[in-house]
């Protein structure tokens, strides 16, 4: 289980893979509250991804990814970088990834794109990435995206995978360098969180494991994208209220 308070901050964490390391003295840590994206099982145990055919979508709020997550990543980067400002903060309008788009309709998903870089058009460096929910039929390939200046290009990294390229994890995370958005459905997002996990060797991941089962696990993993890609700097994402 997994909701888009969850999915916001993933973004934020994978994208500081991304961008060239600088200090910081004010980090803004994202917690916002949504509905859940992606869709859970019953019949198994709590929070666990499925794709099975019994499922239905279920409101969590904030209850996972709550304040004192929050806190606890914040601690982290006051200690890791000795930031002297960590600001939480929400989305101006965080319904634009919930009730108001159809992810089933590359027009709407544009319109939402194109309504959230109004709320950080002023920072000319910030980026976003967007996740898109699990296993989403939206289809936007680069050719459309093109057409909506700005915007950037969907990035299929699984198809990497599968074609067997001769590309790095590093090389494949550099390509969110030169893009102002980039889109990345929630199984890639998976791959990614999956790939910079096992890579710090901090933590021992064992085959099948859910990387979001526990709010503990998922503030391991986010610590760990954070300090394994960029640990000086959280991507200053959206409009401060």
């Amino acid at each position: 289980m997994i909701s888009i308070n969850q999915i916001f901050f993933i973004a934020a964490s994978l994208l500081a893979l991304s961008v060239p390391c600088a200090h910081a003295d004010t980090y803004y840590v994202t917690s916002v509250v949504g509905n859940t994206l992606n869709r859970v099982d019953h019949e198994k145990a709590p929070g666990t991804l499925t794709n099975s055919d019994k499922h239905q979508q279920i409101d969590t709020g904030s209850a996972i990814f709550d304040d004192k997550a929050i806190k606890v990543i914040s601690a982290e980067l006051k200690k890791y970088d000795g930031a002297s400002n960590v600001i939480p903060f929400r989305l101006t309008n965080p319904s634009i990834f919930t009730e108001d788009v159809d992810f089933e309709n590359s027009e709407s998903l544009k319109l939402a794109l194109q309504t959230m870089l109004k709320d950080f058009s002023y920072e000319p460096h910030a980026k976003l990435l967007v996740i898109l929910p699990w296993r989403s039929k939206v289809l936007i390939n680069r050719e459309e995206m093109t057409m909506v200046k700005g915007l950037g290009v969907y990035l299929d990294l699984k198809q990497d995978v599968r074609r067997g390229r001769a590309q790095t994890f590093d090389e494949r995370v550099a390509v969110f360098a030169n893009m102002r958005i980039v889109l990345i459905d929630l199984d890639q997002a998976t791959l990614l969180a999956t790939r910079t996990f096992r890579r710090s060797r901090a933590h021992q991941l064992n085959e099948g494991d859910d990387l979001f089962k526990t709010p503990e696990r998922l503030n391991v993993i986010l610590l760990n994208l954070i300090q394994n890609g960029c640990a000086e700097m959280v991507p200053q994402l959206f409009k401060v209220n």
